[in-house]
């Protein structure tokens, strides 16, 4: 009912993409395997704007290599990902690194991957964190992932909602934690993560939340 007045008011389409969203809450309490995803791409340096953003996609492409690398090595089978294939990014790493055929970039195939999987990993664009980590949370998955490029709205905190990767060796053991579920940090982060998602991603909880600070002030 609540979401039903919120739509109507302020003329948000709950039919289509917004229910599609919401089946996203089925996949939180969904059995989880020991599996680490992440899928990324990388940017050619030459079609950058200027000089700036150049170095940064050079920069932000050996980083997704390095960290899709480090993954395939240490958790062999139990990660599933890569770098989506064309013909910049086979000129820059190789095969085996390569998303096979982009299947996981299919969108079926991509949820499916995230339902089953317990950790994601994301690294930053050149100008946001990007979705993935909203995907994530909606998915009940904890979440490994560098220092945050933006403030995000709402509570979003390292160590609560998040373990922070600068480093290869902090990529693994996050990574490791998050399997293993230490001292239940895994559920309690996932708990934390899909309460932010239902406030601060989902379109009524963004509304509903807007109206509370407003009406507050």
């Amino acid at each position: 009912r609540r979401n039903a007045l919120i739509s109507s008011t302020f003329n948000i389409n709950s039919s289509v993409k917004n229910r599609h969203y919401r089946t996203f809450s089925d996949f939180y309490r969904t059995p989880k395997e020991e599996i680490v995803v992440y899928n990324t791409r990388l940017w050619n340096p030459i079609t950058a704007r200027n000089d700036d953003e150049k170095q940064k996609r050079e920069l932000l492409n050996e980083r997704r290599i390095e960290f899709v690398r480090a993954l395939k090595k240490e958790f062999g089978n139990r990660f599933t990902g890569g770098i989506l294939d064309n013909s910049f990014s086979r000129s820059q790493c190789s095969k085996d690194l390569l998303l096979v055929n982009d299947t996981s970039y299919n969108q079926n195939k991509y949820q499916n991957m995230l339902r089953k999987a317990k950790v994601g990993v994301s690294v930053n664009g050149i100008h946001s964190t990007g979705w993935a980590l909203a995907e994530y949370c909606a998915f009940g998955l904890g979440i490994v992932c560098d220092s945050l490029s933006v403030e995000l709205p709402g509570t979003f905190k390292k160590d609560i909602n998040y373990l922070e990767a600068n480093s290869i060796k902090d990529l693994i053991e996050g990574c490791d934690k998050l399997l293993r579920n230490k001292n239940n940090f895994t559920n309690q982060s996932v708990a934390k993560n899909y309460q932010y998602y239902q406030t601060n991603v989902f379109p009524d909880g963004q509304v509903l939340h807007a109206l509370t600070l407003a009406m507050s002030s």
